[in-house]
């Protein structure tokens, strides 16, 4: 139960600093995996948590670079 409350730091992801990981935590995302699994195409959805930063998530590549730190 210990590992499922930690945190990852979410400012290793290139353009997360540490004033949008703490939004991030708001929003609920505090994992790489969450990252990771993001669906290019679901953020097109207005309703999308993450929707206002859909071109900051493309550009900067975040969901490729939380699949190489969630590992495998």
């Amino acid at each position: 139960a210990a590992v499922a409350n930690q945190n990852d730091d979410l400012t290793r992801i290139r353009g997360v600093g540490p004033r949008l990981a703490q939004h991030l935590r708001e929003l609920g995302v505090t994992r790489y995996g969450q990252i990771a699994d993001i669906d290019p195409a679901a953020l097109d959805d207005p309703h999308h948590a993450l929707a206002g930063l859909k071109a900051r998530i493309l550009r900067d590549g975040w969901i490729e670079q939380a699949s190489v730190l969630r590992g495998p």
